[in-house]
């Protein structure tokens, strides 16, 4: 997994350094290009995650293993805040650091149980922070409209998931990979732009709250106001 995240951020660093080759034409006063610190917060949309399904079971008097019932878990998809900070090393790249807070709930579902015929489901709100780092490439030879200049980009971080009864946390890592686009709407005085970004990702997920410790891979969604200065 930490390879795919390296070629994921190899990507996004050969894609900034081919588009920054292609995009030496465009104007040095195009709005959507200047200022070099940019501020942004708005929401996310993280989807589920299955986490496949476990038995348990007692010896039994035979020797072999008797079924006592089965659960299988998935964490739900969930809305959350996020911030992001980027310095735009180029009219191309530009590196951020996010965060993000979100309470999805951990399901669990209980079937096949040797006591009882019906089905159990148990549910527990996790507390799920991310903190991490990405870089960023604007595409400047394509727009999107008038006023938007999409990009591609690639990170990775730490995640932090809290059980809601504040009893265990479990940490692991977060990578991701996805594009998206900034519509640039004003321009006044030392703010150099304001505008809305809109990304889409492939997230992954590492350890914490998953039970059988694998990597798991979701869709996510954002949509952020932001200024630059």
């Amino acid at each position: 997994m930490r390879c795919a995240a390296r070629v994921a951020i190899g990507l996004a660093i050969v894609s900034a350094i081919a588009a920054e080759a292609s995009g030496q034409t465009t104007s040095a006063d195009d709005p959507r290009s200047s200022g070099r610190f940019e501020f942004g917060a708005g929401a996310i949309w993280i989807g589920h995650a299955g986490f496949g399904s476990r038995d348990a079971t007692e010896t039994a008097a035979t020797g072999g293993r008797f079924v006592l019932f089965s659960a299988s878990s998935r964490l739900d998809a969930a809305v959350g805040v996020e911030g992001r900070l980027g310095v735009r090393l180029s009219r191309v790249v530009e590196v951020d650091a996010d965060t993000s807070y979100s309470t999805p709930a951990l399901r669990t579902s209980i079937t096949s149980d040797v006591e009882s015929s019906a089905s159990a489901v148990a549910t527990v709100k996790i507390r799920q922070f991310t903190i991490g780092a990405a870089v960023l490439a604007h595409l400047l030879r394509w727009r999107a409209g008038a006023h938007g200049m999409p990009f591609v980009e690639a990170g990775a971080g730490y995640l932090r998931q809290l059980y809601d009864t504040r009893s265990l946390v479990e940490t692991g890592q977060t990578y991701y990979a996805g594009g998206g686009v900034k519509f640039t709407a004003a321009r006044r005085g030392r703010v150099r732009a304001i505008g809305l970004r809109a990304d889409v990702r492939a997230l992954v997920r590492t350890k914490g709250v998953a039970i059988d410790g694998r990597a798991h891979v979701a869709p996510a969604a954002g949509a952020s106001l932001f200024v630059r200065f």
